[in-house]
């Protein structure tokens, strides 16, 4: 994230303001030039103050984005000022008109006409618009990237002022140079000169310097991660704003206030002040500002997994910058854009987007230098590339230790971290264990977090088991000050998945030895550590706004769930239980029954998602015909990577409960073969999946839902797409077969004809229809439910879902990739499915990639047929997944291994059948009918 006021920001609300109070008292700035010999007293004091009417009048307009009608009023005026024949005055308004571009970010072209309005003034031997030029000549070449030049000039611009004892341009003078001090990490230098300069401006009560000073001062304590110091000085740079009328100012507090917030506070305000504050300055043709606003904005959507809007704006300030010739804002963007190309997983263009970045040589701010060349080292070691990212990090040090307090710290972090994976752990505590503490006092939690998790790696690595502890104490106190900081759920799931690192470091040291498998208490201690984390937001999501209250339900404190009480009281007879919590560099498998407990190691995160991503292609792709081995092959090599050294435990079990982490949601547990095993995890076994242990142990301490039958949906197709008859024909013969069904069946026309508070009071729920998953704002995903406007689709939404309490015991989600969503480490999937297990339902059917409509409802017709005949959701589906596997048409695992339920599939579903049809006699005849009409008459009555 970038800092406040960039080179663009600074001199840019210097040198188009602080000027304006000089026209009121011009001989005060230096001896105007002499008089021409047609001018009259009378004239040249008239002339002047129209000037400085229309001066003001101009800088109001640009105040206020009125570029346009400003450029109109100052063509008349440098017109009348040439006639008139005063290079003062004409100066003046060249210089003002030169703003206009400034403003507009032409300023490509503002060194070259700026340079005769430069010798005009000077000629014009009037102190205060000779100044004015140097000024805005310091500004352009700050905009430029040329700062040491911008600099120089101002060094010139202050010694003219003293030499003129005009106070006022001298703290404008020392603003100016505190501002370059500040930007290049000299803090104390640019805390001096804007010491020097507040109290002139508080004596003259300056309408733009005295704001603008403070905000400065600001961004120096925020560097300082003085986060309570810098919101005070933003504050009351909002309150002076306001005072002075200064819209400009006002709208820079509120984006650097968003900055406090998403270093000290609540990230969601900080958003919300972005998307505020870049409104504001697109509409004011604010280049610059927008510019710096997309790329903090560009930052929170990569962390919150919004790749793709992060990456669309990234391009959007790229082609902007490009157009106004800003060769230094578009390496920043570059860079954004480059994050979110990683955050998605395009590795190569990430990396070569970097290595453009830094292409550009040393002239680059310190801060761009060390952020580019974090995420290029980070692209490398997920690459398997450590010790090219350890070069990266060499050459980017000295850069880092320029720049501020945040990106500064940032660097030392991932340095520290990558130290430690190439076995240099001291190096590595000497990196970042002074920065721990210090960042912990300035309430930076996030970068706390971080780096006491890497003091914790380091020293475990070097056998300090009780120092390793400490750190894992503080991290953990960080982490939950830190999710205490805001009550938006996202934001909570966010900062629960920035715990995975945490989760799995302090289980490796429960078990006392990295990766390993301790001896049985040292298991259950691990497993008892690891549910801390996981899941902690989909748990406050079912439990609703007791969760944030004061004294929370003890039934919803993770802590409370432990290895002894899973395995006593919470796991059935033959269940084994598979909780995986997945690190960036080691993972682990606890495999849990009522009479063991295993711990085995795994790779990190990235190297299972590459092998889940090529295994799932395979299980994913609708078979091309003929014989294929491919899937057979992918799912041994999969049950290896996944179930090493758990063969004995599998064999053994009825039913395997899988509590996925990270890229593990992504894979079809049931299609796996085991270790030395020749049939998928899913013959001869019931196979679910469930968020978290604790969860499963919540769902199983609550008592069973009630309800009053069966709801249907049968959705409308998608905009421009045919109806699915699969689907139609699925509902329809639930309504056929089964008692007490409620059918609706929605079409493309007219008002949504489903929300959800329609669903309640059901104690099952199911869904033929088109399912809509958005793995970047997964609360977003939904049930196509209709038409929508303008001929789009109309969704019930996962977020409204989650918010209903539905209680409905089963819940069958057969559209497609409805277990789809956005796969948070440690916190589970985001989306559809999770949706309605927040919403209290104890267990979702749901599909995990797109599936065919006809294969879909021949499956779904199978799965009710065991249902209804006592047996329990897991066993339901796993009798429709062997009945498929049976069939040479099916047997693929695309049609079966992407259904999956998440819950408790122990859970049941009483079904009462209709009558059925008799043979051979008037009296079967009559009851075909009586069903038939009874069928009618329920589906006339749904649709009514």
């Amino acid at each position: 994230m970038r800092s406040p006021c960039p080179p663009a920001r600074v001199p840019l609300a210097l040198a188009l303001a602080l000027t304006v109070a000089g026209f009121a008292a011009p001989a005060a700035c230096g001896a105007p030039g002499p008089a021409p010999a047609a001018r009259t007293l009378t004239a040249a004091v008239a002339l002047r103050e129209r000037l400085h009417a229309d001066s003001t009048a101009a800088f109001r307009m640009l105040d206020r984005g009125a570029l346009d009608s400003c450029r109109a009023l100052l063509a008349g005026t440098i017109a009348a000022a040439a006639a008139f024949g005063d290079p003062a005055l004409e100066a003046r308004a060249r210089l003002l008109d030169l703003g206009v571009d400034v403003r507009r970010g032409q300023v490509a072209t503002v060194l070259a006409r700026l340079a005769p309005v430069a010798r005009m003034a000077e000629a014009s031997r009037d102190t205060g618009v000779w100044m004015w030029a140097m000024r805005l000549e310091a500004m352009t070449r700050n905009i430029l990237g040329r700062p040491d030049e911008g600099v120089a000039l101002a060094r010139r611009w202050l010694a003219l002022a003293e030499r003129s004892r005009n106070l006022e341009y001298q703290a404008q003078a020392r603003t100016m140079i505190g501002w370059h001090a500040w930007q290049r990490g000299d803090l104390a230098a640019a805390r001096r000169e804007l010491e020097w300069s507040l109290p002139r401006y508080e004596a003259l009560q300056h309408p733009v310097g005295l704001p603008y000073t403070l905000n400065l001062l600001g961004n120096v304590a925020l560097a300082e991660a003085r986060f309570a110091e810098a919101r005070a000085l933003y504050e009351r740079v909002a309150a002076l704003s306001r005072a002075f009328e200064n819209d400009r100012m006002a709208v820079m507090a509120l984006f650097n206030l968003g900055v406090v917030e998403a270093r000290a506070g609540d990230p969601a305000r900080a958003v919300t002040r972005y998307r505020e504050a870049l409104a504001i300055h697109e509409r004011r043709g604010e280049v610059w500002d927008a510019l710096l606003a997309m790329g903090n904005l560009t930052t929170f959507l990569v962390a919150l997994g919004r790749v793709d809007e992060a990456a669309a704006l990234a391009r959007r300030g790229i082609a902007l910058a490009a157009e106004h010739g800003l060769a230094l804002e578009i390496h920043w963007q570059r860079m954004g854009l480059a994050d979110a190309l990683a955050a998605a997983g395009r590795a190569d263009s990430a990396r070569a987007l970097y290595r453009a970045v830094l292409a550009a040589g040393d002239s680059l701010p310190p801060d761009l230098v060390s952020n580019t060349s974090s995420g290029l080292a980070r692209a490398l070691a997920d690459a398997d590339s450590l010790a090219a990212a350890l070069e990266v990090m060499a050459r980017g040090r000295r850069f880092a230790a320029r720049g501020e307090a945040e990106p500064r710290a940032r660097f030392a972090i991932l340095h520290a971290e990558l130290l430690t994976r190439a076995g240099r752990a001291a190096e590595a505590l000497a990196e970042v264990g002074p920065r721990a503490p210090a960042l912990e006092a300035s309430g930076d939690l996030e970068l706390a977090l971080a780096a006491w998790v890497e003091v914790a790696r380091a020293e475990r690595a070097l056998g300090r088991t009780a120092a390793a502890e400490r750190a894992v104490a503080r991290a953990t106190a960080a982490w939950e000050a830190g999710r205490r900081r805001t009550s938006d759920l996202e934001l909570r799931e966010m900062r629960g998945e920035r715990a995975a690192r945490l989760a799995v470091e302090s289980a490796l040291l429960a078990l006392g030895a990295a990766g390993g498998a301790g001896a049985p208490g040292e298991g259950a201690a691990a497993f008892d550590r690891v549910q801390r984390f996981k899941t902690r937001t989909l748990i406050e999501r079912l439990a609703g706004p007791r969760a944030f209250a004061d004294s929370a339900d003890a039934a919803l404190d993770p802590e409370g769930v432990t290895a002894a009480r899973v395995r006593g009281a919470v796991l059935h007879d033959g269940e084994l239980l598979l909780e995986y919590v997945v690190g960036p560099d080691t993972s682990l498998v606890f495999a849990v029954t009522r009479h063991a407990l295993r711990v085995v190691g795994l790779p990190g995160a990235a190297r299972l998602a590459r092998v889940v991503s090529v295994a799932r292609e395979l299980f994913a792709a609708p078979p091309a015909g003929g014989a294929d081995g491919a899937p057979a092959a992918a799912a041994a090599r999969l049950g290896a990577r996944l179930l090493p050294g758990l063969a004995d435990l599998v064999a053994a079990a009825r039913a395997v409960v899988v509590a996925p982490d990270g890229p593990l949601h992504r894979v079809p547990f049931a299609a796996l073969v085991p270790p030395g095993g020749d049939a998928p995890l899913a013959a001869g076994r019931e196979v679910w999946l469930t968020p978290s242990a604790t969860y499963l142990a919540l769902l199983r301490g609550r008592g069973a839902g009630a309800g009053r039958g069966m709801f249907v949906f049968a959705g409308a197709p998608r905009a421009g797409e045919a109806p699915l008859a699969g689907a139609a024909r699925e509902a329809r013969g639930l309504a056929d077969r089964y008692r007490d069904v409620t059918l609706r069946v929605a079409g493309r026309r007219g008002p949504a004809p489903l929300d959800a508070a329609a669903l309640a009071g059901y104690r099952a729920l199911h869904f033929a229809s088109h399912a809509h998953a958005d793995d970047q704002l997964p609360w977003r995903s939904g049930i196509v439910v209709g038409g929508g406007a303008a001929g789009g689709d109309s969704l019930l939404s996962a977020a409204d879902i989650a918010a209903a309490r539905l209680g409905a015991p089963v819940v069958v989600l057969s559209g497609c990739e409805s277990a789809g969503g956005r796969a948070r480490t440690g916190e589970g999937v985001a989306g559809l499915a999770s949706a309605f297990l927040a919403a209290g339902a104890p267990v979702v059917v749901a599909t995990l990639w797109p599936v065919d409509d006809r294969t879909t409802a021949d499956f779904m017709a199978r799965f009710y047929e065991s249902l209804a005949a006592g047996r329990s959701v897991a066993a339901a589906l796993a009798e429709a997944q062997a009945r498929a596997r049976a069939r040479s048409a099916t047997a693929h695992p695309f049609h079966w291994a992407g259904f999956v339920a998440l819950g408790d599939g122990d859970a049941t579903l009483p079904l009462a059948r209709r009558a059925t049809a008799g043979v051979g006699s008037w009296l079967g005849a009559l009851a075909a009918l009586a069903a038939l009409a009874a069928a009618s008459r329920a589906r006339r009555r749904a649709r009514e």
